[in-house]
């Protein structure tokens, strides 16, 4: 026990302490009043009955610090259950306001910390760098987070975390905690989590290779891209942001161009053959043309899917592109959602949808990277 603890403990036997003044300073007015009092009188009139009553009020502190340590107990149990649901639901739907609950949950737990027993505060210590090591491991193991959060919501998490990493310091420091093995762990975890929230929307490298070169086979980039290629650009200054904008706006303010060319005659064609060139999504007929019949009926399926509002709410599409030059981009992956929300409803208007783009920028626009960028000369 520490010498802080050890003297947090002792002072609550300070009334026994106080036993013989206290019988001196009697036997003072007595003697004053010619009324001395034999031993005999001192230990059934006033000592016996003091030291009771002393050790009566102690036992009865103790009984309470007892109860109040199960109760502070069973609190950082209910918040680690409570933790534990809501980790599931994060991982399942990435809302920013799931992340805010978790970190208030355990806020909640930390203040009734330093009343708890210690295994339930060891315990409560390798809980929450568990969910923190949870929350980190979602946020990074896909662009999910990076292109579903806003700026605010950034800034919220690390708010938040850090409340929780210091209101945990401060509990650990007023119970002499620091010796705890999983605290050095948790303080490691939290210190992963501050760092998560990306720099002027930029997202990492990795946790963008891991989403579109790994991840499930519908969000992969099948173009042909040279992963090692694009990593050495990234090295060399190449960034990959994160932007949005409303569909109709996007399309007006943006040459946009699929990865699909058209041969002369205006049918589908291979991007190796001769005469092949790439389509514009602004012309609808074109890429229909050049599309195969099972491309086809995909787009307009997407068209039918992406042009319903449910709860009255325009829908998000996530597409990721490579800037060509100012105004000008490839979609690499999202082909099929660009084609069905530029055909839209057949009236020449894009669908109304917000798109989130991983846009790839500042890189060398160079054949080893991407074969058809051969098809996309620099502009002169």
């Amino acid at each position: 026990m520490s010498s802080r603890k050890m003297g947090r403990e002792l002072i609550q036997y300070w009334p026994l302490a106080a036993t013989l003044p206290i019988v001196g300073i009697l036997h003072a007015i007595l003697v004053a009043v010619n009324d001395t009092w034999s031993a005999k009188d001192w230990a059934s009139n006033i000592v016996f009955a003091y030291v009771v009553t002393v050790a009566t009020v102690i036992l009865a502190n103790r009984q309470a610090r007892t109860q109040r340590s199960a109760a502070a107990s069973v609190t950082l149990l209910e918040k680690r259950s409570t933790v534990a649901e809501l980790l599931g639901l994060f991982s399942a739907d990435l809302r920013a306001g799931t992340a805010s609950q978790i970190m208030i949950e355990m806020r909640a737990g930390a203040s009734a910390y330093g009343s708890a027993e210690k295994s339930s505060r060891t315990n409560y210590l390798k809980f929450v760098a568990h969910a923190a090591s949870d929350v980190h491991r979602s946020l990074t193991e896909s662009v999910r987070a990076y292109t579903v959060w806003e700026t605010d919501d950034w800034n919220n998490l690390v708010v938040e975390v850090q409340e929780l990493k210091d209101e945990i310091e401060s509990a650990v420091q007023r119970n002499d905690d620091q010796s705890l093995n999983t605290y050095p762990q948790l303080q490691g975890r939290l210190n992963e989590l501050l760092a998560v929230p990306p720099v002027e929307s930029v997202i990492p490298f990795e946790i963008f290779r891991a989403s579109y070169e790994n991840g499930d086979v519908y969000n992969r980039i099948q173009v042909g891209l040279k992963w090692q290629v694009l990593a050495e650009q990234i090295q060399q200054g190449a960034k990959i942001t994160v932007h949005r904008a409303f569909s109709v706006k996007w399309f007006e303010e943006n040459t946009v161009l699929s990865v699909w060319c058209a041969a002369p005659d205006g049918g589908p064609s291979d991007s190796a053959a001769p005469g092949a060139k790439p389509v514009e999504f602004d012309d609808t007929r074109a890429y229909m043309a050049a599309l195969e019949a099972n491309s086809t009926f995909r787009v307009g399926e997407m068209a039918s899917a992406l042009g319903q509002k449910p709860g009255g709410k325009i829908q998000t599409t996530v597409l990721v592109t490579l800037e060509l030059g100012p105004n000008r981009l490839l979609v690499l992956d999202g082909n099929h959602r660009a084609a069905a929300i530029r055909r839209g409803r057949g009236d020449g208007r894009p669908l109304e949808v917000q798109i989130v783009e991983c846009r790839i920028t500042g890189a060398s626009l160079d054949e080893q990277m991407l074969p058809d960028l051969r098809l996309h000369p620099p502009a002169s």
